[in-house]
Order: structure tokens, then sequence, then C-alpha cells
């Protein structure tokens, strides 16, 4: 993989060289048409990427939001060049625009296909990814993702692959995860003694309609020296979680890796229990109200107290659920 954010590194270290319309630039080790692609850093420290161009005609592209395609001119040693100028124009974009450059470059180096079309084709596919980066982040999408990535974690450990396969919590299915018939819900709790969950799905503990059904419950707590969401989401790709795919899932759940919470996402973890959820489990279930009471109601949101709950897995029977959930030979 082009590791474009390493350049970015060394030009943020020489940027108070930079003054008035003046770029700072570094090669970053892709050459389209035998001039090197650059990255760059203008005097107010935005970041550009610079991919050489012979004929082509760069149109402007201002329609991502915080990212601009446009022409610039190079005066150098042997004459002008002109280059396809991807612009970051907002700074909490930064770290997701070095995605971007990187998705870009690691298609020069292995297609032939030319510089103009393939920026517009990439910024195209990560527009919506970067509206979603400038968007505020809630405290309950950040304690939510929290304890999912932390299942998530507990599952890869097993089986990388089969465990991202099995999140369906960023497509806000029923249950968090799912594999053949087996799901799991997730939930994710701030109180002090971790004794009480927020249902917001009247289905979301009923066992009747999945082949087995399992409550997993996180209690997390602030801490400023503990893993925030970047460095969960770095945990889980170092564990061999596909990468393209989980930062995905983790953007369509509400937050884009590299742009930074607005609200406080670090958070460690105190626990993770897990009970079985069978007939007997509390809860509300929709055949017990019946679909005549159920008309018309649009949401039903409760609180639960796990103290009347039925006694939970054992840590050990808990760590035997996460590896035989995904398989744990890795194969799934």
């Amino acid at each position: 993989m082009i590791e474009v954010g390493e350049q970015f590194v060394l030009l943020e270290a020489q940027a108070r060289d930079v003054a008035g319309s003046q770029l700072l630039t570094r090669a970053v080790g892709v050459e389209v048409g035998e001039r090197d692609v650059l990255a760059a850093i203008d005097a107010v420290g935005d970041k550009h990427l610079l991919i050489p161009i012979a004929t082509e005609v760069v149109d402007g592209d201002n329609a991502s939001q915080g990212v601009a395609l446009g022409p610039r001119v190079l005066r150098t040693s042997s004459g002008d060049v002109t280059y396809a100028d991807l612009h970051c124009r907002i700074a909490s974009l930064a770290l997701v625009f070095e995605r971007l450059a990187e998705d870009i470059l690691e298609r020069l180096a292995t297609d032939d296909s030319t510089p103009v079309p393939t920026c517009r084709k990439v910024l195209g596919e990560w527009r919506a990814l970067l509206k979603a980066a400038g968007q505020t982040v809630t405290r309950e999408t950040v304690i939510g993702l929290v304890g999912e990535l932390e299942v998530l974690r507990l599952l890869a450990i097993h089986n990388p692959a089969a465990a991202l396969d099995a999140w369906q919590g960023p497509s806000k299915s029923v249950h968090d995860f799912a594999r053949s018939g087996a799901e799991l819900e997730v939930k994710t709790t701030t109180s002090v003694d971790g004794n009480f969950i927020s249902i917001s799905n009247i289905d979301q503990l009923d066992p009747t309609a999945v082949t087995s059904l399992h409550l997993v419950v996180v209690h997390a707590r602030e801490d400023a020296s503990a893993l925030g969401l970047d460095e969960r989401i770095e945990e889980l790709m170092s564990l061999g979680v596909p990468r393209d795919a989980l930062l995905t899932k983790v953007a369509t759940a509400g937050y884009v890796y590299g742009s930074g919470a607005s609200v406080e996402d670090r958070y460690r973890i105190r626990s993770v229990r897990g009970w079985i959820v069978g007939s007997s489990f509390p809860g509300l279930r929709r055949a017990d109200l019946g679909e005549e009471r159920l008309r018309g109601v649009s949401k039903i949101r409760y609180e639960l107290a796990l103290d009347s709950a039925p006694k939970r897995l054992s840590d050990q029977s808990f760590e035997q659920l996460t590896a035989s959930w995904v398989g744990a030979d890795g194969r799934g």
C-alpha cells in the first residue's frame, strides 16, 4: 500500500518555509507519464495531491465536501508542468483526504486509466464518506460503536473476515451480529454499575425468530487514557480485519476513520458479559403485545435492569461462544 501520509508528515515539518502562492512538494513514489506524482502543502497548511497530465483537460469539480479537483501549473527548471490538483480545503478532513489520495494512487499504479477520469471516479465514490466525515458524531453513536467494535475485536481474534461479515449493526439490522441463524445483540452501557441497558427495538430481545440469540453487554467508562475510535479501528486492522470493508462499515455506522470525533471517544472497557436470550429472558415481545395493540406505534424504547435476567454466561463459556461463533480455525 502506498503511504502518502508519510510524505505529508515530512512536508508539515517544513511548512513554515511556504509563503504566498508557493507549494512545498514531495514525490510519493508513483509516476504518471514519466513524471512524479507529488504530495504538497500550501501556505495555509492545506494538503494537495498533484498528478501530472499531458493533454487532458481538468474541469473543476467542487461537488465533494471539503475536496476540490482543478488544474494547477508548476514552473520547473525544464518548463511549466500541468497537474490535476486534488485540494483538501477542510483541515478536519486531512486524514480522510490521505486515504482518498492513497486510493487514487493505488489505481494509478495498477491500472492503465488516465489521471483525470480516475480522480473523478474516486471522488464520486468517496463523496458520501466525505459528507459523513463533515457531520457531527453524537455521543450515543460513539458509545454504540465502542461496544460493537469491542465485540468485533473479540470475534476477529478467532476469524477476522467472518467477524466483519457478521457485523450487521451499521446496516440497522435488528441484531448487531448475525451468522447462519445465530445472532448477537450488543448493548453498551456507561451506567455506574453497568446494570442498566436501553432497548430500542421490540424485536431485539425476542428469540423466537432466530436459531439462537445472545445478549452481549459492554460496560464502558470515559477515560482519557483509553483507546479512541481510530485506535480501535487500527487494532482491528492489525488483527487482519479487511481494511476497506471495515472502514466502509464504520462510516455507515456514523463515523469516518481519521475524521476525529466531535465528542469524547476514549472509553475504557470495564467488562463484557454475555447472556443466552431464551423465552424466560425479561423484555417486551411483539407476540405478548399483539399486532392490534401495536397498530400505529412507530417506536418502543425501554430500560432493562440486568439483575432481573437469568444468570449470565461464565467468562469461560463466553470465550467459548466467541471462538465457536465465527469458527476458531480461521475458516468460519
